[in-house]
C-alpha cells in the first residue's frame, strides 16, 4: 500500500468503490474518500507525498490532492479498468497499466497522457524507473 513519505499515512482502495487512509501512529482511519462506486485496484503517491494517484474500474484514474484530500484530476483514457499504477523515481512520471491491454505514461507537471504502449495482454503490474532523457517501463 502506497504511504506518505514522512511514514504518517498508508493508504488502501476496496471493492466498494472506497479510499481509506490510515495513521501510522494509532491505525486510526483519518480520511474516507469515495471517488467511485467501482473498485480501487490500485494506488500509488508521488515522492513528494503530494498527489495520491488512484486508478480501478471506472477506467480512468484520479490525482488527490493529499492536502486537502479533494480530487485534483480526473484522468481519462484507459477502455477497461486500471490495474496497476507505478511513479518513477524522480515523480516526474506515472504509469498506468489496463486490462485494455494498455500502458500509458503521463507525465505529472500537466496530468497529460504523453505515450500509450499497445501490448498483446492485459497488463497485471508494470514498474518504471526515469531520468532527464528517457522512461523506461518493465513488464
Amino acid at each position: 500500500a502506497p504511504s506518505a513519505p514522512d511514514q504518517q499515512w498508508i493508504a488502501s482502495g476496496s471493492n466498494d468503490g472506497s479510499i481509506r487512509v490510515w495513521s501510522t501512529l494509532d491505525w486510526s482511519c483519518i480520511r474516507l474518500l469515495r471517488p467511485s462506486t467501482e473498485w480501487i485496484n490500485a494506488l500509488v503517491v508521488t515522492p513528494d507525498g503530494r498527489a495520491l494517484v488512484s486508478g480501478g474500474g471506472e477506467r480512468a484514474l484520479r490525482v488527490w490532492d493529499t492536502r486537502s484530500w479533494t480530487c485534483m484530476r480526473v484522468l481519462p483514457g484507459h477502455t477497461d479498468y486500471v490495474s496497476c499504477l507505478q511513479v518513477s523515481n524522480d515523480g516526474a512520471v506515472v504509469s498506468s497499466g489496463s486490462a485494455d491491454r494498455t500502458i500509458r505514461l503521463w507525465t505529472t507537471d500537466t496530468w497529460r497522457c504523453t505515450q500509450a504502449l499497445k501490448v498483446k495482454q492485459w497488463v497485471h503490474c508494470c514498474a518504471i524507473t526515469a531520468d532527464e532523457t528517457t522512461a523506461r517501463v518493465v513488464l
